[in-house]
């Protein structure tokens, strides 16, 4: 909330009829459990009509200059038009487990970003990071937008063969987790439940779509 005043009219420079949905402060620590594996972000939005946006903005150089990576963030370009399939609150649940290894050593390419800089991606676009190899914290300021008239979800897999739908608001961001829903914290009402069949999709499928 305290960044909200602060970004609000800077976003509104860039993107048209959008609003901010959530604000936070990410740091990667030094060492070797700093990795984040490849991922898409989960749904924010109803994909079949909207899309939604991460801009995210390293307060440090990314990576450093004269050192070791320090977590600069990779992307598969054109990875969020692969499937439409709904994507749950779970990052593990990904559909590319047997294609890591090309993620990781082909199919991507790393955005180097000074502090202050920024690059905004789709949420369904695959990314990761290696771990921070240097010796101290690196931070990034991220934003999620969403077009100014959709409605915030949260899709979570409760029941076998189908995914749960919560309507939310911007609150949900600040005084809940992935897993608050789950727990049965908070008022948020289920407005649909979707048939869900979890893909896998194994390198040699992997490669045509890239």
């Amino acid at each position: 909330e305290a960044l909200r005043p602060i970004v609000t009219p800077l976003l509104a420079q860039h993107f048209d009829d959008h609003r901010l949905a959530y604000a936070m402060f990410i740091t990667k620590w030094p060492g070797d459990r700093s990795a984040f594996g490849p991922h898409r972000d989960p749904w924010f939005v109803d994909e079949t009509r909207f899309r939604s946006i991460t801009v995210w903005c390293p307060l440090v150089d990314t990576p450093t200059p004269d050192g070791p990576d320090n977590g600069t963030l990779h992307f598969v370009p054109g990875s969020h038009r692969f499937t439409t399939a709904p994507r749950i609150h779970d990052a593990s649940a990904t559909i590319f487990e047997g294609a890591q290894e090309m993620i990781l050593d082909e199919a991507s390419y790393p955005v180097r970003l000074r502090a202050g800089e920024a690059v905004a991606f789709d949420n369904g676009m695959i990314h990761y990071s290696y771990r921070n190899a240097s010796p101290a914290p690196r931070t990034v300021v991220a934003f999620g937008l969403v077009p100014r008239e959709a409605q915030l979800y949260y899709l979570q897999q409760e029941h076998p063969g189908s995914i749960s739908v919560y309507a939310v608001d911007s609150d949900y961001f600040i005084e809940h987790n992935p897993f608050s829903i789950a727990f049965g914290l908070g008022s948020y009402e289920e407005v649909a439940r979707e048939p869900h069949r979890p893909l896998a999709v194994t390198r040699a499928e992997f490669r045509p779509w890239c």
